[in-house]
This record gives structure tokens, sequence and C-alpha cells, in this order.
């Protein structure tokens, strides 16, 4: 498998994860004028995806969905923000996929959407076929901020980009959350896990854990105060 993509292939990509008998399908697509990247993450196995952050395309995401062959059991969102989750409801009512979003985020999210979703807690399981994702509360960007996590693969929402760490958020000790983000969830990942951002701002879709450690100096901060003047630097 390939994890990078040409320029032509920016807007589109598609990749697999390494898995024994079923390779679990990654397809990344760039959608509106903030080049959100919505995911559509697949059992071919079991005709069964997962949706990450949908915003208001989902058309799209619909039609690349049963082209694949695939159907839509669940819809992750990695954070409540109105980019990565507009397209919840009409993605609901065509789907009757279930929302799932961490509980710190519920209320967030409860601001602009009023369909049926699952609070989630730290490290719940979903599964997709013979693959178990796991949804990682990763704080900072917002309270309740999550990764998922799945075959070597991680979609980081807007905590951590290709090439720089999200902003923090405006309430209180949201830069010591991003901090423990940073130093206590992205090292227990392997090094050649493959890192799938929220946008399209880096200088390329897809990267790996490794490839953000060695880049960007903050990943490597060894105290709080060392990682806040990194960012604010």
């Amino acid at each position: 498998m390939s994890d990078e993509l040409s320029p032509s292939d920016r807007a589109h990509g598609s990749s697999f994860v390494a898995h024994p008998s079923d390779p679990l399908f990654v397809e990344q697509l760039r959608l509106g004028p903030l080049w959100n990247f919505v995911y559509l993450v697949g059992s071919r196995a079991a005709g069964e995806a997962i949706v990450i952050d949908p915003g208001a395309e989902v058309e799209p995401v619909l039609e690349r969905a049963a082209a694949l062959g695939l159907r839509a059991v669940a819809v992750v969102a990695t954070h409540f923000h109105t980019d990565h989750t507009a397209g919840l409801e009409a993605l609901v009512r065509r789907t009757g996929a279930e929302v799932l979003i961490h509980h710190e985020d519920e209320a967030g999210l409860r601001r602009h959407y009023g369909g049926p979703l699952r609070a989630v807690a730290d490290e719940e399981r979903l599964r997709l076929g013979d693959h178990a994702v796991a949804l990682w509360h990763a704080p900072g960007h917002t309270p309740g901020s999550q990764w998922v996590v799945a075959d070597g693969a991680v979609f980081t929402g807007d905590a951590l980009m290709v090439g720089c760490v999200g902003r923090t958020g405006s309430e209180p000790e949201a830069a010591e959350r991003m901090w423990w983000t940073m130093s206590d969830r992205l090292p227990r990942l392997p090094a050649a896990t493959l890192l799938y951002p929220g946008h399209d701002y880096g200088p390329e879709p897809v990267s790996t854990v490794e490839r953000e450690r060695e880049r960007n100096p903050a990943l490597r901060a060894g105290s709080l105060q060392e990682f806040c003047a990194l960012l604010t630097g």
C-alpha cells in the first residue's frame, strides 16, 4: 500500500490499511471551502463502513459508499465543530447510521444537531467487520475531541494536522489538555501509524506518526512550558 498521493489525487484518494484477511479500506474525500477531509473507512468483506466527520456536502460521501458497495453503519465526529458535523442530520436520515461523539462534546454538538446520537467515553470500541475501531479521547482542540484508531491508522480531526498541532480551544486548561494529548496519546501509537488529518492544510494529505514527530518540534517537547513556547513561537 502506498500512503503518498499525487497532487492530482489530493481531493479524492483511497488506500488500504494492512489486515491479514480483510484490508481496511480508507477513502479520503476533500470537501468544502475549508478543505475538510471526510473519511469512509470500510470493510469490503462485511460491506460496512463508518463515516468520519461529515461536513455539509453529504452527497459525494453517499455516492462513494454506494460505488464501493459499503453501507454506513456509524458516523464518528472527532469533535463538535460545524465544518465536521453539518452533514450529520442528512447522513442519519439517509442511512440510519448511529452518531458517536465523545461525551464532553455532546453539549456543543447539541447546539446545531438535534438528532439521535450516542455519547461515548475514552477507548470505547466498535466493530467494523473483523476490525476493532477504538475511540481515543484527545482533548485540546475541543474538550471532547477524539481520535479514531484502527489497524495501523489514526484519524486525528483538528487536534493534529500534517505539519502542525491544531489550534487549542478557548476553554480553561485547553493548552494543558492538548499537551496531554500529544505527550500521552501520541506516543502510544507505533511510528509507522498512518495519520489522517481533518483538513488538507499540510504539505501532503497523509503522513505517519514518525514523520510528524521528526518535523514538528512541539511533538518532541519535554514539558508543558516547552510545548506552549513552541506553539506560540
